[in-house]
């Protein structure tokens, strides 16, 4: 959909428009949807005028022809999910794996406070949004060595979570708890190379610093738990965690989050999170569409 006339909008110039595309999650992550806004637009200002494309459309199976490629995909599955439990029992029988992670878990677990996050949401839905600089993202990144712009990003989250606490009287004691995705692909996959459709993240859960009033003390202890966090989710293995999930029945995974959802389940056995903060990184060089730069 192209939404035009938002040169009224603060900080957009004059004929500004917009591209708004909707894609499920499942389909695509965060590098994919990065690579897909690659081919909507051209590296230069200049309007590149191709060829349409003329391959002629494959043929519409026959009914024989999808129950073959159904039955290949289950059997391919089904050597999946053996392999995946290979995977799985090598891993708790390594060295430092199995019995040791689940007590490092153990260990680093906390109770996350129920706020009203973890309620089930109203019909009501709030859009807002703010920008900021990246020098001045990259000045407080310096502020605490070893600090990265995704720390930065769940500290300024973290903050305002805290403020918007505050007024309401109910701020806990312990920090609020975040599920962040984490981009599990590899060096030659981040690269940009033609592999990267798909999803392929996992997840961690870190604390936002909502205990912590002082911002540079809180991306401190932000930053500490991320790092702690990554590496758990390192040990437990990421692309594992994954597999595991990709082969629970779609339907059941359906049913119970709808159960938990439609029954209050919330209110009684609240989420392990209480919100999901994601980081999106953009391309790095300028881009353009029907010659004019992208902002």
């Amino acid at each position: 959909t192209v939404i035009e006339h938002l040169g009224g909008v603060a900080g957009l110039p004059a004929g500004a428009f917009a591209l708004v595309t909707k894609v499920h999650h499942a389909a695509l992550d965060g590098v994919s949807a990065v690579e897909v806004m690659r081919t909507f637009c051209d590296e230069s200002a200049e309007v590149a005028v191709t060829e349409p494309d003329l391959e002629e459309p494959e043929s519409e199976p026959s009914a024989a022809t999808l129950l073959g490629r159904a039955w290949l995909h289950q059997l391919g599955r089904g050597v999946g999910v053996a392999r995946l439990a290979a995977r799985s029992l090598r891993m708790l029988a390594a060295p430092g794996g199995g019995s040791s992670r689940v007590e490092s878990a153990r260990t680093e677990a906390k109770p996350v406070p129920h706020t009203r996050f973890n309620e089930r949401p109203s019909s009501s839905r709030v859009f807002g949004g703010c920008h900021f600089c990246l020098s001045e993202v990259q000045a407080i990144r310096d502020a605490v060595p070893g600090a990265t712009v995704n720390d930065i990003v769940l500290t300024v989250v973290g903050g305002a979570l805290r403020r918007s606490l505050e007024e309401q009287s109910e701020l806990p004691a312990d920090p609020v708890v975040a599920m962040a995705p984490i981009s599990i692909r590899s060096a030659r996959e981040d690269a940009g190379t033609k592999e990267v459709g798909g999803n392929r993240v996992s997840m961690m859960v870190v604390g936002l610093g909502t205990d912590v009033a002082d911002p540079l003390e809180r991306l401190a202890a932000v930053h500490q738990g991320a790092r702690s966090s990554k590496q758990s989710s390192s040990a437990a293995g990421s692309s594992t965690l994954l597999d595991i999930a990709n082969v629970i029945p779609s339907a059941l995974g359906e049913f119970a989050a709808r159960a938990y959802r439609s029954l209050g389940l919330s209110s009684l056995y609240p989420a392990f999170f209480s919100c999901v903060v994601t980081n999106v990184p953009g391309p790095r060089e300028p881009l353009f569409m029907a010659g004019s730069r992208m902002v």
